[in-house]
């Protein structure tokens, strides 16, 4: 993308709304009660959320939030600690839902689309340009001055619509492969549970 033939600009110019997230006193908890709160540790290195052993909040906190409510096609960063940097899309997958202190969510101008901004800063070229605002060695992070040092692409917003939809396909491809091979790992394990307990023997030819 440091090649690109569109115009280019700062997050900071495409940016409209920039939040981050807070979690009662003594923390969050992994019950089956309470509002969604995701932080750095749901964010996969590939751009996708992991949305399993969930931690919550109770709902009268959530309420009381000022900040970071996430809305459907919300971009996420992991703005500290080891893996500082780390993009994700939120799809809605949760009725209501919070981020914690540790993300920074992204909402996008009229000028630029969410899935595009995904997609942007997931980019090789764009994360070269995040690491180099990270600061701190002990405690790595980024602060909200990084929104005026990197640069972005910015083509019309009808193709930045067409390059998210191509890049969609791609992933939907991923993730079907994703499910078949899981779904090989299961029966290669369920077999060799077989053969070596001996419920079920190999042909001798």
């Amino acid at each position: 993308m440091s090649d690109s033939h569109f115009s280019t600009v700062t997050l900071r110019d495409v940016l409209m709304t920039v939040e981050t997230g807070s979690r009662p006193q003594g923390g969050s908890d992994q019950s089956m009660h309470g509002i969604p709160s995701l932080g750095g540790e749901n964010i996969r290195s590939d751009g996708s959320l992991d949305l399993h052993n969930i931690r919550r909040i109770p709902e009268q906190f959530y309420l009381k939030m000022s900040s970071g409510h996430l809305h459907s096609d919300d971009v996420l960063i992991n703005k500290d600690g080891a893996q500082t940097g780390k993009i994700a899309i939120y799809k809605g997958e949760f009725e209501q839902a919070a981020i914690n202190e540790h993300c920074f969510l992204l909402r996008g101008g009229p000028v630029i689309d969410q899935n595009y901004l995904y997609y942007c800063l997931l980019s090789q070229d764009v994360q070269r340009k995040i690491i180099l605002q990270i600061t701190g060695s002990a405690q790595p992070g980024l602060n909200q001055r990084f929104f005026d040092y990197v640069h972005i692409p910015l083509p019309p917003i009808e193709e930045q619509r067409r390059i998210a939809e191509v890049l969609d396909s791609v992933d939907e491809t991923i993730q079907a492969a994703k499910r078949e091979r899981d779904k090989l790992v299961q029966l290669r394990a369920g077999l060799a549970a077989d053969l070596l307990s001996g419920r079920v023997r190999t042909v001798v030819g």
